[in-house]
């Protein structure tokens, strides 16, 4: 039975050992600027009640088009930021690593 708690504790420890690398190489990154564009937003509406109050949780994704190279990030952002930012508005993307800094539009 003590073999369950060993396999357990085990693939927990994998996990706050990902988590940790991920944020590492978050941290590491350099801090990169470009022009880019608002290709797409997205935003994903989870119900969440706690006892009688309903307070939804949600995510918003916004991927950028970078004018250099023409890849695509994509950033999880908050909410205010999300209705900030129309799709097409052009301006200059701040980032570090999966991490987005700053969008300045023009």
């Amino acid at each position: 039975m003590s073999w369950i708690f060993r396999i357990f504790f085990g693939i927990i420890g994998l996990c706050i050992i990902i988590a940790a690398l991920y944020g590492l190489r978050n941290l590491l990154a350099r801090e990169q600027s470009c022009k880019a564009v608002v290709k797409q937003r997205s935003k994903k509406l989870f119900p969440v009640s706690y006892g009688g109050k309903r307070r939804d949780r949600s995510e918003c994704k916004v991927t950028f088009l970078l004018a250099d190279s023409q890849k695509e990030l994509t950033f999880d952002v908050k909410e205010k930021l999300y209705d900030q930012l129309p799709r097409g508005a052009v301006g200059t993307l701040t980032w570090k690593g999966s991490w987005l800094r700053d969008f300045r539009t023009e």
